[in-house]
């Protein structure tokens, strides 16, 4: 099984009591993300979340999702260098009154993400996993 890696807009530790407004509108997201990845792949599902994948040369490269409710991404790092990238690029994307929490399938503790967050902050989050 291989670990994926969510951000949601809420503390993952409170994901059972805890509620965000955030709508992720997914037409505009596909269109910044094909914008900036222009080899990437996206598809709508049929519920409304948003599939994609970003290759980046001879590796895998990035595949994730925005799930239905619009509000949590989730994805699988093929390429290490493009997943760094991809979380700095999200958080661009998304308002900043909304505090982003990355952590991963296997793990309640989260690194929040912040426009002040770099990859020097990610690596050495993934490095304590």
């Amino acid at each position: 099984m291989s670990i994926r890696f969510i951000i949601t807009p809420y503390d993952p530790k409170n994901w059972e009591t805890t509620m965000s407004d955030l709508q992720i509108n997914i037409e505009d997201f596909k269109s910044t993300l094909v914008d900036n990845w222009k080899e990437s792949e996206v598809e709508v599902t049929p519920k409304g979340g948003l599939l994609w994948s970003i290759p980046d040369g001879s590796s895998v490269g990035c595949r994730g999702e925005i799930q239905s409710n619009r509000q949590v991404a989730t994805f699988a790092p093929g390429n290490w260098t493009t997943y760094r990238e991809f979380i700095l690029w999200y958080r661009k994307q998304i308002p900043e009154r909304y505090v982003l929490h990355l952590f991963n399938s296997s793990s309640m503790d989260s690194l929040i993400i912040s426009a002040q967050t770099n990859i020097g902050d990610i690596e050495q989050f993934v490095s304590r996993m």
